[in-house]
């Protein structure tokens, strides 16, 4: 007897030691993952510290501990290749976690697609994400905010400039909502307006981007945004504020972004007028090892440029190398592929409103019918009453 109750205090005791290793775990994750909003890259190195002490803990903080890894390589922009840990992670979690866990779960797989650049898939989860989002008030507003965001590129990416406008204007509202004005919010407004041709609309959201970057205290958040408004200037030959844009880009960019500014300052250099610097950070970006959608750009601006050099034979070599790209991207493919995709989570969203109608619909008449056949049953009693009581006076 006194064996079965120590070795029953035992079992007690190493369950409560377990459970408050798991809290203790989960407690420092929150916490670095509160830094890795500020610098991703600390992040990455406290998490790393915690590492032995999660693989030895529940499966759910180390579940826990990859998910949130996930994040901050994402955060650091350090691409993702390979999808085998996030299909892993979105089995459990959809399993096992809460509706703010697969939201989680959903929206780094998205962003895992993304960089794999698996346009179908990454659209398939970043839709996937809004909807636990939006089933439940306690989910991460700022990373529905982004799930808009990373739509919004995705759709660009594959010409569906309608859809992209849409998802923009959304990204916008909510950054409202949440008490920041967003800058890149302004600048996907701008792109797809650019891209539908609607030049008004588009130059009315680049300006109100320009005018948040103008009074952005620290510049390096906004690396990308004041490229892109570079070389959107540059291409209207607004000469003044593109220079004003260039002066905000740093030298020293990022892996990610070195191809883009270099592309920006081409631009700009062509809008001054100063073509062959412009030839040269075109053939840098052509040449290297940039992402296919800055060389197909960046050979498009070669092309342009030696055409109006009067360089028939350059022109048509850049000409070559741009339809060969262009075929490399598969536009065609890549549309149909996405708009099934948005065309099937459209379906299934007014399949879903239509059904809530019904049931709302139905809940409606039932609570008549139940309401009118009490007040049938009370009348009748009552009816009765009067009845038994006019009888017996």
């Amino acid at each position: 007897m006194y064996r079965l109750l120590t070795n029953g205090f035992c079992i007690v005791s190493m369950l409560i030691i377990v459970a408050c290793s798991n809290d203790s775990s989960i407690n420092k994750m929150e916490q670095i993952k509160e830094v890795g909003n500020e610098d991703a890259n600390l992040a990455i190195a406290m998490l790393d510290s915690l590492e032995l002490d999660s693989r030895n803990a529940s499966e759910y903080v180390r579940n826990k501990y990859d998910l949130l890894r996930i994040r901050l390589r994402d955060k650091a922009f350090i691409p993702h290749t390979s999808d085998i840990m996030i299909v892993k992670l979105v089995n459990y979690f959809e399993e096992e976690g809460t509706t703010k866990e697969k939201q989680e779960a959903c929206y780094y797989a998205g962003s895992v697609y993304r960089d794999l650049k698996d346009t179908p898939r990454a659209l398939e989860y970043f839709y996937k994400s809004i909807d636990y989002a939006k089933s439940d008030k306690r989910c991460d507003s700022i990373m529905l905010r982004n799930t808009y965001s990373n739509l919004c590129y995705l759709q660009y990416r594959v010409q569906n400039f309608k859809e992209a406008n849409v998802l923009a204007e959304q990204e916008l509202e909510l950054s409202k909502q949440l008490g920041d004005e967003d800058l890149t919010s302004y600048m996907h407004i701008g792109a797809s307006y650019e891209a539908l041709n609607n030049m008004k609309q588009a130059d009315k959201a680049y300006g109100c981007a320009y005018k948040l970057l103008e009074q952005a205290k620290e510049k390096s958040y906004y690396q990308e945004d004041a490229i892109r408004l570079l070389i959107y200037y540059s291409s209207i030959n607004q000469i003044k504020k593109a220079s004003i844009c260039k002066s905000y880009v740093y030298e020293k960019q990022p892996k990610y972004l070195s191809a883009l500014k270099d592309r920006a300052f081409a631009s700009y250099y062509k809008a001054c007028g100063k073509i062959d610097p412009a030839i040269f950070l075109c053939k840098r970006v052509i040449n290297g090892n940039a992402d296919i959608n800055d060389r197909y750009d960046a050979s498009k601006l070669i092309y342009l440029l030696y055409r109006e050099l009067g360089d028939l034979s350059k022109a048509n070599e850049y000409a070559r190398i741009y339809m060969q790209l262009s075929d490399s991207l598969d536009f065609g493919k890549r549309q149909e592929l996405a708009a099934t995709v948005t065309n099937n989570y459209k379906y299934n969203l007014d399949k879903s409103k239509e059904q809530k109608l019904k049931q709302e619909k139905e809940t409606y008449r039932a609570t008549l019918m139940y309401v009118l056949l009490t007040s049938v049953i009370v009348i009748s009693l009552t009816f009765a009453l009067f009845i038994k009581k006019r009888n017996r006076q």
